[in-house]
């Protein structure tokens, strides 16, 4: 179960009550705004020297799936086919995310009069700058800024990760709504966000599990979070109202000995002789 502190709980200390932050709550401070632009470019630019110094012998597209199921449902849908294969209407063996996209790709090339390939390979890299800033965000919601500067540069550089940018694939849109999502959800329960916000959650994963179905589950898990950690804030809040009514009543039992204590007037001839009454409760 999430740990309180890292929802914003109190914690009793020696000198009082004070507020346990965590990384979330601050999110980023106006120094480090810049930083999610930063890591965009960063990546873009380690993508494209990848491809730099990739040999031509490797920049093949070995992709099965794309050349024999992707690529074909997606010019089907651009021909009014339908999501289709010649042997299959409708396809079955794959989700209809990636074609779609593909689709769009592929119309936003035939009006822009650009090549496929080179709106394909602008795909693979701004899907690659954002999974890189999603990484960074997610990780600076848990930790500070630098384990999250580090975990983003590990991603990017990646060579496995890297390798998925030279061919057409389904993987890096994925991530793209995946962590995204995920970086959505978590700041939605750690700011405690009204119940919309979730509804925006369960449309990424939407989409995720429209591309890969490997996503489908990750609904359930995550309200089964969002159950629990409920509960456990209202519990939290109940005992917060009850600490609060503890203290209260406390300040008036203080102000009523402090009242029994005050200095009184002895006789109204003797103004200025006085006598002090011990207070107790």
């Amino acid at each position: 179960m999430l740990r309180l502190q890292d929802l914003g709980a109190t914690q009793k200390t020696g000198h009082g009550t004070s507020q346990v932050h965590d990384a979330s709550s601050s999110f980023l401070s106006r120094s480090h705004r810049w930083l999610p632009l930063a890591i965009l470019a960063a990546s873009m630019l380690v993508t494209v020297s990848f491809w730099k110094v990739l040999p031509s012998s490797f920049r093949l597209n070995e992709g099965s799936d794309y050349v024999f199921s992707y690529e074909p449902a997606a010019r089907n849908l651009l021909a009014g086919h339908g999501f289709s294969l010649e042997d299959e209407n409708p396809v079955t063996v794959y989700p209809p995310g990636y074609p779609l996209i593909l689709a769009g790709i592929f119309r936003a090339s035939q009006l822009l009069g650009v090549s496929e390939d080179a709106s394909l390979s602008v795909f693979a890299v701004i899907c690659m700058a954002l999974v890189s800033m999603f990484v960074f965000l997610l990780t600076r919601m848990f930790w500070w800024t630098l384990p999250a500067l580090i975990a983003s540069l590990i991603w990017m550089t990646y060579p496995f990760a890297l390798w998925l940018t030279k061919q057409p694939n389904s993987e890096l849109p994925f991530m793209v709504v995946l962590y995204g999502g995920l970086c959505l959800f978590w700041y939605a329960l750690s700011q405690r966000l009204p119940a919309r916000v979730y509804c925006l959650c369960g449309l990424a994963f939407g989409l995720a599990m429209l591309i890969r179905p490997i996503a489908i589950g990750i609904g359930l898990v995550l309200s089964a979070i969002v159950w629990f950690t409920r509960r456990e804030l209202g519990g939290l809040r109940e005992n917060r109202q009850r600490d609060s009514a503890q203290h209260q009543r406390s300040q008036e039992h203080a102000g009523r000995r402090d009242v029994r204590g005050r200095v009184q007037r002895l006789s109204p001839g003797q103004p200025h002789t006085t006598r002090r009454y011990p207070g107790y409760g």
